[in-house]
């Protein structure tokens, strides 16, 4: 599967509108830790001001010319923490694995060394399965909030 990862424009309705109809699906929002926005505008102040204080970083994965979901990247103190939502109908697919790749990728290349890591709910098999296939190792457990912390393994870390 060839996939771009396309910066976040703020100023694209359509890459704004995007990413909100792919949060709040119902089928993606189980995925997430946090709530669903309540509305487009909660979302947009959401997105704009993560970028601004520059706590985030948002991708649109794209592939053949056509949105399929975004990824993330959270910039931590000693981490970077990344994230990926894609709509349903895109599932299974190999955009993950693709955009995966990219993303420790394009991490790799950040100018700080810092840990990849990412969280994920643990009844989320597939996830599991392919972060474990990039060499995420899981280093906590949550058993209360039902989630592993994982880590990317020694060599690939950023540079």
């Amino acid at each position: 599967m060839t996939i771009k990862l396309v910066p976040l424009d703020l100023n694209n309705p359509d890459h704004v509108d995007w990413v909100y109809r792919v949060r709040t699906h119902p089928d993606v929002a189980t995925h997430f830790f946090a709530p669903a926005p309540e509305n487009l505008m909660d979302h947009m102040q959401f997105l704009s001001n993560s970028i601004q204080n520059h706590e985030r970083d948002f991708f649109i994965v794209t592939s053949q010319d056509q949105m399929k979901g975004y990824c993330q990247v959270i910039h931590h103190l000693n981490s970077y923490e990344l994230g990926f939502a894609f709509h349903p109908k895109w599932w299974g697919k190999g955009l993950g694995s693709a955009s995966c790749k990219q993303l420790i990728q394009l991490v790799q290349d950040y100018p700080e060394r810092k840990q990849i890591t990412l969280v994920v709910k643990k009844e989320n098999k597939r996830a599991l399965a392919l972060y474990r296939k990039f060499g995420f190792h899981i280093v906590d457990e949550k058993v209360n909030m039902g989630q592993y912390s994982m880590s990317l393994a020694g060599e690939n870390l950023c540079r």
